[in-house]
């Protein structure tokens, strides 16, 4: 009886280590599919480290952050950039959101700042406010347990379920 149950013991950590291998692989194919409809743009944070956005195209003229990043231990500001400016000298193409999950779990995020109608007036001196929205989807900040606050400017239209699931601190 003790053999068996070490023989299936055995045969189920094998198992399992082949499904991590095959997790592995997956996750670096998606991961290169990931980047392949990515853009970043780095800012210096006010403390000193380096904010990291993620963008994928939503059409030829707008971008949502799909992930961030931080190289700053300490909690911060973080600002929303109005536009992402491609060095390629293409038209700058304008932030409309937060993806899903894009700040998941990050800790270092202490207060969220959107851009005003002047930040996007910068790029576009057009610009009116009242004909464009700025979404915040489903978990978009999840377990951001260091947010402490942030302002709804009136252009953020929607906010998608648990858009702040685990905030804590907010």
């Amino acid at each position: 009886m003790k053999r068996l149950s070490c023989a299936l013991l055995a045969a189920l950590m094998l198992l399992s280590f082949a499904e991590c291998a095959n997790k592995d692989e997956q996750n670096n194919n998606d991961d290169e599919q990931y980047r392949d409809k990515t853009v970043i743009i780095d800012h210096e944070s006010l403390n000193g480290g380096v904010d990291t956005f993620y963008y994928e195209n939503v059409d030829s003229e707008t971008v949502i952050i799909v992930a961030f990043s931080t190289t700053n231990d300490k909690m911060h500001p973080v600002h929303i950039p109005a536009y992402f400016v491609n060095n390629g000298g293409e038209k700058p193409l304008r932030v409309v959101g937060i993806g899903k999950e894009a700040f998941n779990c990050n800790s270092s995020v202490e207060t969220l700042v959107f851009p005003t109608e002047e930040d996007y007036r910068k790029q576009d001196d057009k610009f009116n406010m009242s004909e464009h929205s700025f979404t915040i989807a489903d978990y978009a900040l999840r377990e951001c347990v260091s947010l402490k606050s942030l302002n709804f400017p009136a252009y953020v239209t929607e906010i998608g379920a648990r858009a702040f699931y685990g905030c804590v601190s907010l």
